[in-house]
């Protein structure tokens, strides 16, 4: 095939084939600029220069033949070489095409004030359209090219002018926020219809017309009906429709954004050349023990694991566990699946970035990295981590989350102007949108988003997952009624767009068990295959042993604070500092609170009760974890009462743990908080139930089995062994029955026929990792700029970028704490201030939402709570999904979260 570069160069040119070119006006310079109106030729001269780039610097030309290859494999068609030649044409004329609809007078006249145009009366809707326009005159003139090819039969003309059906959408849709399924979108556009009132706009750009094209508009159902998908079809037909929506409107933006602000992006934020070299030589280098590993993985060095429990012998085990994984990756490097299991306090993170090193230096075509997490606070971690060990800076690494802000690229050559500081803004902003950089940490959410939404913003980035490594960790974090959907994208999007994906947890779902439509069954590489052999080891068996003896006691709250009581006093007197660090999780933050009231002022030290719950802001979230962390804190008596909130994410070393029964895969989280680096004698972990872990968890297929299949004696065995596939396999087979079940909503039945008739809407909102809706609640308290860490050294709670952004809007530190009331009132106001500059206005968005963060915590929306709330708010400042807690001093402390007692019947919905 062509090169999409070559298909750019020979394009049609507007100047060359539109009467009058020169006359017809894209877009006018912003207010006050000195710089000429852009006329349709210079626009889209424009926007081929950025689509080539896009595609030159992604490595996409290679992902586009091949995804036009799976859809052109048909034995029954024939002449694959000029279909794929003329699919691929298709495609890069959508983005040629897009804008030639702007010849509409209408447009030229209400919109660019043109005084060459007259307006017109027009069946366009808006009368100033353009996106429709431009869709007809691409239909036209290639169903009439499609039709003139004698060397084609009938059946082929047919299927290619179905392409075009598919891929017209991408015009007709560019300035939509959403995309929707391109032949429902079809039926209601104005040319099906209206074929004879547009006609003469073909004549403008001297498309041949006959009644050829209009046969097919007038009969275009037909012809999609003919047409039959075949299963290895489905998956190439929806990407590639998607990445030609995606290549579209990015490249559009990016022209646009180029002529208006007059500013080049310097580059896309990708991995050259020099950044490759850098991390590869960080991996070995950075710290001894990665060094040691790397030197023995290239020996011949036998592998062999000390049983006696130590902390040296913990580090031999992790460092052969690097060993292991350097082995075996570079054996298999070629291969794009793979599974890391490693038990609690292994090092994942740290393998996973050897991974990523021995990945980059074997596959020269992969240019970014994505490391994909369920919880902000592994990002957090993450992100420290990964700057150190990679030798990376702030410009190499973005963090994409919902308390990130807005994050900029420090350059050093800006000059000290405001025009100067603006021109970088600007930069920051495309950065942001399109996350220009080589390294991104996100959240679960956003990275599926990527995968498989309908909306257009979010839909910029689908083309940059091509040529990609994916670190997804803590699998097991995420609902398996999604896990055929993971699998079903993971295995396809590695496949045809060259990502790398590597699965890991400590209690890893083997999810390519499951039976699905796919083309290829996936094969997973397992990078350490003999990782039962460290589960079993006593220096992560032994770490932690569970206590049954109270899990099928009926238990009071006051009985349980004399258990935990009891425990822990017996465990500071075995301990040489006379300390005891003891956490215990409730499922509910309800009985969190009543439990703190039984055991007030009892063995404890003062002030070291702490609660920690999904209520809790963020700075205090920091204070706690940072106070648990330092070391001289340890001779202390400590308690910390939580939620599930602390389970994954928080990487804190407790003494003894109590857990309120729940899923069996985290309780075996919630011990991963105790004696993490195994220099304790073995530390216990009670199980009880106060909570019932069914009204969160009814329709979790892990709590189902549990119940119906699980004996209490395999509950226990599965967390002693750590033999989780005897509980996933179980679940996994119920997904497989679910998926058999021709009557039922499941993948086969509901999730896969979206995808073949290319619903986006519908594959979006069938696969939300997170279903419940939350509300979130703003509370105007004052609070800190920096916290102690756990060094005590200083940890910023605000950013330089942050508080610099407040000193501009007039809001100062009063003894080095920021006041949440100025903090709402700037969000308030620059979200109503219509007046604000576009860009102006979203990079301040984007800082100040990062800000109000600080201050909110989120409940699951409810018509009750949002009832309740309503008490303590104040209506005329609330804002789309935020409550203003006016009268937070009735109903919340900054130590402890939302009060419940000032709510009737909260155990279920804070968490």
């Amino acid at each position: 095939m062509k090169t999409l570069k070559s298909l750019i160069q020979n394009a049609l040119r507007v100047k060359e084939i539109l009467k009058n070119s020169g006359s017809y006006l894209a877009h006018l310079p912003p207010p006050n600029d000195n710089i000429t109106v852009e006329t349709l030729s210079e626009h889209l001269e424009l926007v081929f220069e950025c689509l080539d780039r896009n595609v030159d610097e992604n490595g996409l030309n290679f992902i586009i033949d091949r995804l036009i290859e799976s859809i052109v494999v048909n034995e029954s068609l024939g002449n694959e070489e000029i279909l794929r030649e003329y699919i691929k044409q298709l495609f890069v004329d959508t983005i040629i095409f897009h804008d030639f609809g702007k010849v509409n007078e209408n447009f030229q006249t209400e919109r660019m004030k043109n005084n060459l145009f007259r307006s017109v009366s027009t069946i366009i809707k808006p009368v100033y359209g353009h996106s429709e326009l431009g869709a007809f005159i691409y239909l036209v003139y290639h169903l009439e090219a499609i039709n003139s090819k004698c060397n084609l039969s009938d059946q082929q003309k047919v299927f290619l002018s179905f392409m075009a059906f598919l891929l017209v959408n991408s015009i007709n849709l560019h300035h939509n926020p959403k995309i929707v399924e391109p032949l429902k979108r079809l039926e209601r556009s104005i040319f099906i219809k209206e074929y004879e009132k547009l006609k003469k706009y073909l004549d403008l750009y001297s498309i041949r017309q006959t009644n050829l094209s209009k046969g097919y508009f007038d009969n275009f159902a037909e012809i999609i009906d003919s047409i039959e998908i075949e299963k290895h079809q489905v998956f190439p037909l929806y990407a590639l429709t998607r990445l030609n929506f995606s290549l579209l409107t990015s490249s559009d933006y990016l022209a646009t954004s180029e002529y208006m602000n007059q500013l080049k992006l310097d580059n896309l934020g990708l991995i050259n050349e020099s950044l490759r070299k850098k991390i590869v030589i960080a991996a070995k280098t950075t710290h001894n023990y990665n060094a040691k590993a790397h030197q023995l993985a290239c020996s011949n060095f036998e592998i062999t694991n000390p049983i006696e429990r130590s902390g040296d012998n913990l580090n031999i085990i992790r460092q052969n566990m690097a060993i292991e994984v350097l082995r075996n990756i570079r054996k298999q490097s070629k291969n794009r699946l793979f599974y890391l299991e490693a038990p609690t306090g292994g090092g994942k993170t740290n393998l996973s970035m050897l991974i990523i090193a021995e990945l980059l230096n074997s596959s020269p075509e992969i240019n970014k990295v994505f490391y994909v997490f369920p919880f902000t606070t592994l990002i957090t971690q993450t992100h420290k981590a990964i700057l150190k060990t990679l030798d990376l800076t702030e410009n190499e690494v973005s963090l994409i989350h919902s308390k990130a802000g807005f994050q900029t690229k420090k350059n050093v050559a800006t000059e000290e102007s405001e025009d100067g500081k603006y021109g970088d803004e600007k930069l920051n902003y495309l950065n942001n949108l399109f996350v220009h950089y080589p390294i991104c940490l996100l959240t679960h959410i956003r990275f599926f988003d990527i995968l498989k939404t309908n909306e257009k913003e979010t839909n910029y980035l689908f083309h940059r997952l091509a040529n990609s490594i994916v670190i997804i960790d803590e699998l097991q974090s995420y609902p398996p009624q999604h896990w055929d959907k993971m699998l079903y994208f993971i295995q396809n999007f590695a496949e045809i767009f060259n990502m790398k994906f590597v699965l890991m947890s400590a209690t890893l779902p083997r999810i390519d068990k499951l039976n699905l439509p796919l083309v290829n069954k996936p094969t997973f590489t397992d990078l350490l295959p003999n990782a039962n052999q460290c589960f079993i080891n006593a220096n992560f068996a032994d770490r932690v042993n569970f206590c049954f003896d109270y899990r099928d006691i009926k238990l009071e709250i006051s009985d349980l604070a004399d258990i935990v009581l009891e425990k822990s006093e017996e465990y500071s007197l075995r301990s040489e500092s006379g300390g005891v660090f003891t956490i215990i999780e409730f499922i509910f933050k309800k009985s969190a609170t009543e439990f703190e009231e039984a055991i007030k002022y009892r063995f404890f030290d003062e002030n070291c009760i702490f609660v920690l719950s999904g209520t809790i802001l963020e700075p205090r979230r920091r204070e706690i974890i940072n106070f648990l962390k330092n070391e001289n804190n340890r001779t202390k008596k400590v308690l910390l009462i939580t939620t599930q909130v602390v389970e994954a994410g928080v990487d804190i070393d407790m003494d003894l743990g109590f857990k309120n029964l729940s899923l069996i895969d985290s309780d075996e989280q919630l011990a991963g908080r105790v004696n993490r680096n195994v220099k304790k004698e073995p530390c216990k972990v009670y199980l009880f139930q106060i909570n019932n872990a069914g009204i969160i968890y009814k329709n979790d297929q892990r709590y189902i089995v549990t119940r119906d299949n699980i004996s209490t004696e395999e509950h226990e065995e599965i967390l002693k062994t750590k033999n989780f596939d005897k509980l996933y396999d179980l679940v996994l087979g119920e997904i497989d029955k679910k998926n058999g079940f021709k009557e039922m909503q499941n993948f086969n039945n509901t999730y896969y026929p979206y995808i073949q008739r290319l619903d986006y809407e519908n594959i979006h909102k069938g696969f939300q990792i997170i279903e419940n809706q939350n509300l979130s609640i703003f509370v105007p308290l004052c609070l800190p700029i920096v916290v102690l860490d756990e060094k005590d050294n200083h940890d910023r709670i605000f950013s330089e970028d942050e508080l610099f952004f407040l000193k501009q809007n007039n809001v100062l530190p009063i003894d080095r704490k920021i006041d949440g009331v100025s903090v709402w009132d700037i969000y308030f106001q620059m979200i109503k201030n219509k007046e604000v500059e576009f860009i102006k206005k979203e990079i301040g968005r984007k800082i100040i939402t990062g800000i109000i963060s600080k201050f909110t915590f989120s409940v699951f929306l409810t018509d009750k709570i949002k009832r309740e709330l309503q008490t303590f708010s104040n209506p005329e400042k609330q804002f789309e999904d935020y409550y203003y807690l006016e009268h937070h001093q009735s109903c919340y402390d900054y130590k402890k979260g939302l009060i419940e007692s000032k709510f009737d019947a909260s155990e279920n919905f804070i968490l």
